[in-house]
């Protein structure tokens, strides 16, 4: 018997245990990819922690409140080339509020997320709450960068 290649039912199986296998790692994948979103953001929030920091320091003042998924203009020197409040699977919006109260002056700093799906937001909470104070874990998260009343 003289045969050359592969019969159809030899394909056939070959396809089938490569299709099983690559159903198994498919959500193994999105789980993965979602946590790397998710340091992704957490890096996000330090980078522009240091530029809100870095422009108070020569200005004596907080970037301006933005949009959602808009890069506050006052803060695009001190960001790194071409760093984005919109990254796709999730949106930022900063935001800043200081006031003068008659018990004393209050700052306030809060990073927003806008992630695509509440599964991402809750990771994304889930990460930033190991170093900084976080509400909400769905469609939106808020990150506390600075709560100051003196």
């Amino acid at each position: 018997m003289n045969r050359r290649g592969f019969t159809i039912i030899e394909l056939l199986v070959v396809l089938s245990i490569m299709s099983i296998l690559a159903a198994f790692a498919m959500p193994r994948y999105h789980r993965y990819r979602q946590d790397a979103i998710a340091a992704q953001a957490v890096g996000d929030f330090k980078v522009v922690q240091s530029a809100a920091y870095t422009y108070n320091g020569e200005t004596d003042r907080w970037p301006a409140t933005s949009g959602i998924g808009v890069t506050p203009t006052d803060m695009v020197e001190f960001l790194p080339g071409g760093f984005s409040f919109d990254r796709g699977e999730y949106r930022m919006r900063w935001i800043s509020f200081s006031g003068s109260f008659p018990t004393g002056s209050l700052d306030l700093l809060v990073l927003v997320y806008y992630p695509d799906s509440p599964e991402l937001g809750a990771k994304i909470a889930h990460q930033l709450r190991k170093g900084y104070r976080v509400l909400g874990t769905g469609r939106v998260v808020f990150a506390l960068m600075l709560y100051q009343f003196g």
